[in-house]
């Protein structure tokens, strides 16, 4: 049978896999990860926190910050295991009004000692911080940030057009999760307006549940080289049915496709591998050169010095856009 094969997918919002959490996993579930998602197609990820008090903040940074000292050797992970990129932290600096499932007692505002603590624990391995720039002291913190070339990104917040300017100008370069947590009004821009600009490059999720199909092929459409999917996962994907799952302090539940907090119902995060969004778009017809890039292109630009398997190759039903497994080239 032949098939359509794609480099492998980069995946730069996920909060955990195979039943295991990020923010609790132990250094041998970090190595059981890495060797999951490389064998579902995923070549590289960004593990990402959720907001929590700052003490489990920053020994989820310690431990995470010690794995990925080991990951600097190139023969500690197997040859087709995912490769870590370094830490993304998804708040706590976040807009309580956009929390969602973010727990808001443990929301701060942006602090340049807190980011110090927890920088200095991930001994330098954050990649990424997402953050809600019109919060008071956000743009001090973006400019300490983008100094240490960690990227940061706009998200969970109600930043109108001025105050998103003004985070691209201390040194933003990105969104987390377009359209999700965000302001959307079509006389108040916010977000889209550097979006629009090519000032920023934003996460988008692309698993069908956490925004409509077709207004992504839109999104896409609007902002062509702009976009990269995420699945912004969390220990449900690929969990065994009946699985104790959680995000950090929340107990999660499985609902279809999605991973709800238990005593609320507020969506928490997607439950899919990244492999398994394309046949989403299969499904409405859209020709898989116009989004596939979605996957790895501006990923793999944003993270040159990271190198995936050369042999890795995943494969895809040609008409339905099915995930049917990686291999060699």
């Amino acid at each position: 049978m032949k098939t359509l094969s794609t480099p492998p997918f980069w995946d730069l919002h996920l909060h955990g896999v195979c039943g295991i959490d990020f923010m609790t996993a132990t250094p041998d579930e970090m190595v059981v990860a890495c060797e999951n998602l490389g064998s579902h197609g995923t070549g590289a990820f960004a593990p990402t926190l959720l907001t929590a008090e700052p003490r489990l903040l920053r020994d989820a940074c310690a431990r995470w910050g010690a794995f990925l000292e080991r990951c600097s050797n190139p023969k500690f992970l197997s040859t087709l295991a995912a490769r870590p990129l370094g830490l993304h932290l998804e708040g706590p600096f976040l807009n309580p009004l956009m929390a969602g499932a973010h727990p808001k007692g443990a929301l701060k505002k942006p602090n340049l000692a807190l980011i110090h603590e927890l920088l200095r624990a991930a001994c330098g391995h954050v990649t990424i911080v997402t953050l809600a720039p019109e919060m008071p002291g956000a743009l001090p913190l973006i400019r300490y940030l983008a100094q240490r070339n960690i990227r940061v990104q706009l998200g969970h917040t109600l930043a109108d057009a001025t105050q998103a300017r003004a985070a691209v100008g201390a040194g933003a370069t990105g969104v987390t999760h377009l359209f999700n947590a965000m302001r959307t009004h079509h006389r108040s821009p916010g977000l889209l307006a550097p979006l629009r600009r090519g000032q920023l490059t934003a996460e988008i999720i692309t698993d069908g549940l956490h925004l409509d199909p077709e207004f992504v092929l839109w999104c896409c459409g609007a902002a062509p080289d702009s976009l990269y999917a995420v699945s912004d996962g969390c220990s449900a994907v690929g969990a065994k049915p009946g699985a104790h799952l959680t995000l950090g302090s929340l107990k999660l539940e499985r609902r279809a496709k999605a991973a709800v907090v238990a005593d609320s119902g507020i969506l928490a995060g997607g439950a899919t591998y990244l492999t398994a969004h394309p046949v989403v778009f299969g499904r409405l017809g859209v020709t898989p050169k116009n989004f596939l890039h979605l996957f790895y292109g501006i990923q793999q630009r944003l993270f040159p010095h990271v190198r995936t398997s050369a042999r890795a190759r995943n494969h895809f039903d040609p008409k339905t856009l099915r995930y049917l497994g990686s291999g060699a080239r």
